[in-house]
């Protein structure tokens, strides 16, 4: 059976579509959880994570941007076998100094957020759970290029029947937050390491960024032999899913 922690479009909770805000409720959680993500399939190590404490994987449904490996509905249902929630990410159009891939533009942010929807459902991800948006920090195109970019691939997500988030650096996700509003149904990812190592139980996300949702807060570690995992917290399970 499908598990999921989604956002329902009830009376309290909807999706937003851009007309107007909707109420995004946020279940209560006694603690928060700790999680990984990483661009490698991780199937092998599900049970180690689990065994250690983590609650969630952060795996990468591909994008424009993205070259490694992407979730496959192998890994995700060893995954959710373990006892793991999911957190998808779709890379989409990014123009920092490092690289540059895709157009920052409506017409692309329609494309890549009709994309996104299509590859969660190739790995069976639940609708009314969250896809996640990489935004790389420090953005070199103009502020409105990429804010009308994300807007569109928001919406165009919403109207696919997924929950969007974003998942980028605490100034980028403030812009993106005053854009479509402090009630709209759209979950934020903050980055930025702050911290050396795993922390049980992890720092809430609230605690580097008010309104963030989840937060990368160590970066580049090895756990159950993986190199490269970064470490990250969760207020709670909402959007997350599982196909146990």
């Amino acid at each position: 059976m499908t598990q999921r922690i989604a956002l329902a479009p009830t009376d309290r909770q909807k999706l937003w579509r851009g007309h107007g805000p909707q109420i995004l409720c946020r279940r209560p959680h006694p603690s928060c959880l700790n999680g990984v993500d990483n661009d490698v399939d991780l199937s092998a190590v599900g049970p180690c994570l689990k065994q250690h404490g983590y609650s969630f994987v952060g795996r990468y449904l591909g994008g424009p941007c993205y070259q490694f490996t992407a979730l496959s509905l192998r890994e995700a249902q060893a995954l959710s076998a373990a006892g793991l929630w999911l957190v998808s990410i779709y890379v989409g159009a990014n123009a920092v100094r490092r690289f540059s891939c895709g157009i920052q533009s409506v017409e692309q942010g329609r494309h890549d957020g009709q994309e996104a929807a299509a590859l969660a459902q190739q790995v069976s991800q639940p609708r009314h759970t969250a896809i996640y948006l990489n935004l790389e920090p420090q953005q070199i195109t103009p502020l409105e290029t990429w804010l009308t970019y994300v807007d569109t691939w928001i919406q165009t997500v919403a109207d696919s029947g997924y929950v969007p988030g974003v998942y980028s650096s605490t100034s980028q996700l403030k812009r993106i937050h005053e854009l479509v509003g402090v009630n709209a149904a759209v979950l934020y990812w903050v980055t930025g390491g702050r911290i050396k190592a795993p922390h049980t139980p992890p720092p809430c996300p609230q605690e580097f960024l008010s309104f963030a949702h989840l937060w990368q807060y160590v970066h580049q570690v090895s756990v159950c032999d993986i190199p490269g995992m970064d470490i990250d917290s969760a207020a709670n399970p909402l959007g997350m899913w599982s196909l146990s």
